[in-house]
């Protein structure tokens, strides 16, 4: 049920004045009270959702009801109408009859569609293999104190929006927040428009500006547009305050601006309200941090059953654990490889798709060259050329063993100090994983994916 914030507000007013008549207080009064008997810091919070500013938290909405009714400000006909303004539906079963009736006690609410509204469609039935960091999450998430920003880091592909969809569903579920507001950085060119802004309105680069400009819009603050960085900021500010929301920022590091920039504004302004980000760029920023890493086989197998039965391929959802294996070893975990190679199996053997997936003659028009494009290319492009060429030289080694510093230096002759630099930036983007032994055993490992990347000619196509 769509909100209706002008009749919630013409509603909200009317019993404001109906208590004020009954009482002989003032405005100022009565919505003190009312706050104070919500738990707020007195009326601040009733003025605001008087000019239409609906309150997205559950428990707010009855609390609130519950008051006016007390103080004679609804009549028990007008109950429905407010919660129907608000957005909500409001039912009880009832066990002997199996019918559904309405009722002020022991309610069942429904989140408002405009909690979601703005949150990217999952393209997965369940969730596989991420527990634990959905667990972890979640229970950061609840504490009551200090900053609360969760960076999701890992190459592309590896499931950082899966997961961060699962934890926001979870999170509006268990009543962690009520609403959500979701932005994915995009590097937009002069005519771009961006994927957040309204009726035109057009945003020339994923800054913290923009982003305030984008949490404005999905929040219905209409003037948000016309104010200055600061006035954005406490607007917003003035928002949060008043609401329990999560705000997800999706593909970081296609941002003009850094994200370690981006993260030290946000702890600076928005202090103890919740963020998802996520990013190909290792978060090394002092926030809750998850690196995503493949699946681990027995998640693989899972997942390949999964997509094949959602594409309805029956062969592959069928597929015993050992005839998946040699391409889940190809694959590495990947959960985007993996739909890949499902949707490639509903018409080729698996053996050609597993020689596509290596392959190092591809052309511009190959689903898998569109593929590594997707989940690397970017990554390559960034680095610099001693780094380019030392991810080259990693390739060579053994997949399984890995390699340590002095072994690479042997090989590629490089200056110890570029060297580093070249392994701390391939670490920073992802293209590099670490094994740490001891202190003084540090291997160097590549994902089995990018490794057909590097050799291939693929690296090559624009």
């Amino acid at each position: 049920m769509l909100p209706k914030p002008n009749l919630f507000a013409q509603l909200l007013t009317e019993a404001i004045y109906k208590i004020k008549l009954a009482n002989s207080s003032s405005i100022g009064i009565v919505q003190d009270e009312l706050g104070y008997a919500l738990g707020r810091n007195g009326g601040r919070a009733i003025e605001y959702w008087r000019q239409g500013n609906i309150p997205n938290k559950i428990d707010d909405i009855h609390l609130l009801v519950k008051e006016l009714n007390q103080r004679g400000g609804l009549e028990t006909l007008q109950n429905d109408q407010f919660f129907k303004a608000a957005g909500f539906v409001i039912e009880q079963s009832d066990e002997v009859s199996g019918q559904k009736e309405k009722t002020n006690q022991d309610d069942v609410f429904s989140l408002p569609a405009s909690s979601l509204k703005y949150v990217p469609q999952n393209n997965f039935h369940q969730l596989v293999g991420r527990q634990i960091e959905l667990d972890q999450v979640l229970k950061y998430f609840a504490r009551d104190r200090g900053n609360k920003i969760v960076g999701i880091d890992g190459m592309g592909g590896i499931g950082k929006t899966a997961l961060s969809l699962e934890i926001v569903n979870q999170c509006l579920v268990q009543g962690l927040f009520s609403q959500s507001v979701w932005l994915t950085a995009n590097r937009l060119s002069k005519d771009s428009v961006s994927p957040f802004s309204a009726e035109g309105e057009s945003v020339q680069a994923f800054n913290f500006e923009a982003i305030l400009q984008g949490i404005g819009l999905q929040l219905g603050i209409i003037e948000i547009g016309k104010l200055d960085l600061a006035g954005k900021i406490e607007r917003i500010k003035d928002v949060f305050e008043l609401n329990s929301i999560v705000v997800i920022l999706d593909n970081l590091e296609t941002a003009e601006e850094p994200q370690t920039s981006l993260i030290a504004k946000l702890k600076t302004h928005f202090v103890g309200q919740c963020f998802i980000l996520t990013s190909r760029l290792r978060f090394t920023d002092d926030i809750y941090h998850i690196h995503l890493e493949g699946l681990q086989k027995e998640e693989s197998f899972k997942f390949f059953r999964q997509d094949a039965l959602e594409k309805g391929i029956q062969h592959v959802a069928t597929a015993k654990d050992n005839e998946l294996e040699s391409a889940v070893e190809v694959i590495g975990g990947s959960p985007l490889a993996i739909k890949l190679v499902v949707s490639q199996l509903d018409r080729l053997p698996l053996e050609q798709v597993i020689q596509d997936l290596k392959l190092s003659q591809v052309d511009l028009g190959n689903e898998y060259a569109r593929f590594y494009k997707f989940i690397l290319q970017r990554s390559w492009q960034m680095q610099s050329l001693p780094s380019q060429e030392l991810l080259v030289a990693l390739a060579c080694f053994d997949e399984a063993e890995g390699s340590n510093f002095d072994a690479i230096q042997y090989v590629t002759n490089s200056p110890v100090p570029q060297l580093a630099s070249s392994i701390d930036s391939l670490w920073q983007a992802s293209l590099v994983e670490v094994g740490k032994n001891s202190l003084h055993d540090i291997r160097y490992y590549l994902h089995p994916l990018t490794t057909f990347f590097v050799l291939s000619d693929i690296v090559g196509l624009s």
